[in-house]
């Protein structure tokens, strides 16, 4: 048989063996080293400023590459001292820190002012949301006299200058609810000026009801509770919109509830209830634009963005205006599918306009017609979280319906010096087994060990933490599931069995993409799949056969870095 892996090993030789045979030998995730400050300026004259250093290991050094600067180590700091610069231009210097005999190392900008006037900010665009707020703006200046001039009339943003400490402060007043614009993004533009040089500075503040901000969602909720619902927010009823939808112009119970929005660009609230159980049971709840109109999508990124929803793009050329928005909250992740083609709908003679869907995706993995619907993220958010360790695992899979599997190979007690007293990896098992397709049957965590080597290589694990401050925490999650063909499309071979492909189903990939997990890479002849999610998170899916299938999540940045880089494995 080509596909004999039972376990999760399988999965972490296939790792090695494309970390060692496609790319360089990775850097441990475990090993880091900031700063307290991506850059330093001095005025003129120099001075002496601190920079305080935060790594894996205190053997760490120091140095610049000119001779103005001097740079000492003092404990967790490094103290830069600059000499005065007897030139008229701005002069740079890189300060370079490293962990000595690794790859390691951080480099910060110096900058000192010569007698030329200098003015920059780091970033130039500021975000508000509808309850308004206050955001620091520093200025790199090497001279205190500049102003600020407001290019449009823009009562509802102030600001005031500490020349002493070198910032602007910007601060904007609430948006009235009941004011003809609140529903605009309203947005002004500061210049910042020396006399000789100037910064534009853009800035923006959401409104309140450019789209939707209250829509009903959950699990086992009914008719009643929608309608009880929108009736406390005061929405009336849209039979108008209901009638389009089968039996066409009967006031009767329909597949569809819908409510009239007092948004803006969302101005109507849909919910879509189960076909099958007499339209009782809600499915799904859209936001839906007016006939013919898509939403503008620079005040959807605005008003996703004031809300902490991050945004990826669906890839897939036949949807080039498909975007999903997730925000993570402890196990669960907020979403919001948008479909922004003026011809888009979402069915059952629903008219042509944009529309989002809006959801809460819970830990736990759930199938649609037999097909994974989401990503069972769990306690993901959990790893290497020094306050989850094995008897905080114990308690959230004994809440979960989960025993330990005493028993199971992956059950192991670490053999390294000093950390015998800690499991290396525990395996769980269901309380009650079943095999239901989509079932867990065994979860496995691997917690981060120092000097844990890994048997494939006899070099120290790559995938795991090995910082002292975090040996017993979790580094990684395996969970195996009922039936392959939940999460791929499985091609028969003529050759047998064990030369099937494996590849994901875009019900799969879309489950990822909704709480922000990228489909990076397919390996079809082995079926491993690996999903990506900002600069570290890692989820790589393999079938063990046809009958299971694993889900593992990893942090590791190295991991996403080779990934992003290998398209295909």
């Amino acid at each position: 048989m080509k596909k004999t892996n039972l376990f999760l090993p399988a999965i972490l030789t296939l790792i090695v063996a494309f970390f060692a045979g496609c790319a360089p030998q990775a850097i441990a995730p475990d090993l880091f080293l900031e700063t307290d400050t991506p850059g330093i300026s001095f005025a003129k004259e120099g001075g002496t400023k601190p920079v305080t250093i935060n790594a894996s290991s205190t053997n760490w050094i120091a140095g610049s590459d000119v001779d103005w600067l001097t740079v000492t180590k003092e404990g967790d700091k490094i103290i830069v001292v600059a000499a005065e610069n007897p030139g008229s231009d701005e002069r740079l210097a890189n300060v370079t820190i490293k962990i000595s005999s690794q790859q390691v190392s951080k480099s910060i900008i110096v900058t000192q002012f010569g007698t030329a006037p200098s003015l920059s900010v780091e970033k130039t665009a500021f975000l508000f949301d509808n309850l308004g707020g206050t955001q620091e703006v520093p200025v790199l200046a090497n001279t205190k006299d500049w102003q600020v001039a407001v290019a449009d009339d823009a009562p509802w943003l102030e600001y005031e200058i500490d020349a002493e400490r070198g910032v602007l402060i910007l601060k904007a007043k609430p948006v009235e609810e009941n004011a003809p614009d609140a529903k605009e993004t309203r947005r002004a533009m500061l210049v910042l000026s020396n006399g000789t040089k100037h910064v534009t500075l853009n800035v923006a503040q959401t409104g309140w009801l450019q789209f939707t901000e209250k829509a009903l969602i959950g699990k086992n909720l009914t008719r009643d509770d929608v309608l009880r619902y929108e009736t406390e927010l005061g929405h009336e009823r849209d039979f108008e919109y209901e009638d389009l939808f089968y039996p066409e112009g009967k006031r009767e119970e329909k597949i569809v509830m819908a409510f009239k929005s007092d948004a803006k660009q969302s101005t109507r609230t849909v919910y879509l209830f189960d076909w099958d159980n007499n339209y009782r049971d809600l499915v799904a709840t859209y936001l839906k634009a007016e006939k013919d109109k898509v939403f503008d999508m620079t005040d959807l990124d605005d008003w996703m963005s004031a809300r902490q929803f991050n945004k990826i793009k669906d890839t897939d050329p036949r949807k080039p205006e498909h975007y999903f928005y997730y925000k993570q909250e402890g196990d669960e992740v907020f979403t919001y599918e948008v479909m922004n083609n003026a011809t888009d709908n979402f069915g059952y003679r629903d008219f042509n306009g944009a529309y989002m869907v809006y959801d809460r995706v819970g830990s736990q993995l759930e199938l649609k017609n037999g097909y994974v619907d989401n990503f069972p993220l769990r306690n993901t958010s959990r790893l290497y979280d020094t306050s989850f360790k094995l008897e905080e695992v114990k308690a959230y899979e004994a809440a979960h319906g989960m025993k330990p599997a005493m028993n199971h190979p992956q059950t192991k007690l670490s053999t390294v010096s000093g950390y015998t007293d800690l499991y290396e990896s525990f395996a769980f098992e269901p309380e009650t087994k079943t095999n239901d397709p989509g079932s867990l049957q065994t979860v496995v965590y691997f917690f981060n060990i120092p000097g844990l080597v890994d048997p494939t290589t006899g070099n120290p694990r790559d995938d795991m933490s090995h910082d002292p401050a975090l040996a017993g925490t979790v580094g990684f999650r395996a969970d195996f599931y009922k039936d392959a063909n939940c999460a791929y499309r499985i091609t028969p071979s003529w050759y047998g069995p064990e030369w099937d492909e494996f590849n994901p189903r875009s019900s799969t990939i879309k489950a990822g993409m909704k709480v922000g997990f990228e489909s990076a890479s397919v390996n079809q002849t082995y079926g491993v799949c690996y999903f990506i999610r900002g600069t570290e998170e890692v989820a790589i899916m393999q079938p063990q056969g046809k009958d299971i299938f694993t889900l593992s999540f990893f942090r590791s940045k190295p991991l996403v870095d080779f990934v992003r880089k290998k398209p295909t494995l």
